[in-house]
């Protein structure tokens, strides 16, 4: 997944499920986001499952 393509799912993910609302208030006003999303861009999700778990599981895309 490219960067946007995270963001938008985020967004999404936001939209009903408060974890990621307030993840992405906290690195906007840190203005951590782009910082943040290139780091998930270099983990090459498939899609939004593989986001999904990576970042509530801790699961690595390497296995």
């Amino acid at each position: 997944m490219k960067a946007n393509e995270i963001l938008h799912s985020l967004q999404n993910l936001a939209n009903g499920q408060e974890f990621y609302r307030r993840m992405l208030n906290e690195l906007d006003e840190n203005e951590n986001l782009d910082e943040f999303l290139s780091i998930l861009e270099d983990e090459h999700f498939a899609d939004v499952v593989d986001l999904v778990l990576f970042l509530e599981g801790g699961v690595s895309t390497d296995c």
